[in-house]
């Protein structure tokens, strides 16, 4: 008689910590299973950069070993920054029509202050 529902729930890692709340205790009592992403070091960032524009189409060799270096200690590896921070540097060496994004193109965006990621990683250091 009873339907069972399954739910799988991403967000954020405040989602972690709204469930494990004391008023979410029902909740968080009926979870199978936890995983969350970690921050991937500098070789791992690498591979990333080069896998995501290999499957859009690329070369996976759009990004020079300086310029993702530059996208790691900028993004300290969060996947998400990660995303945001080469979508503006793609966008400056297509601007520049620039054949590769290297390390001063990246710069460039950290320097002009658009990628706000940059920003909330420093507010999480001083906080």
């Amino acid at each position: 008689k009873d339907e069972l529902i399954q739910l799988i729930l991403v967000g954020q890692p405040e989602l972690k910590d709204m469930v494990l709340h004391p008023n979410m205790r029902q909740l968080a009592q009926r979870v199978a299973a936890s995983f969350h992403l970690t921050a991937m070091d500098a070789d791992a960032v690498q591979g990333y950069i080069a896998h995501r524009l290999r499957k859009a189409g690329g070369t996976g060799q759009e990004f020079t070993p300086e310029a993702c270096a530059v996208v790691h200690k900028a993004t300290r590896g969060v996947p998400r920054l990660v995303n945001q921070l080469c979508d503006f540097a793609m966008l400056y060496a297509w601007s520049g029509d620039a054949p590769v994004v290297t390390d001063a193109i990246v710069n460039c965006v950290l320097e002009d202050q658009v990628f706000f990621g940059a920003h909330a990683l420093t507010e999480e250091t001083t906080a």
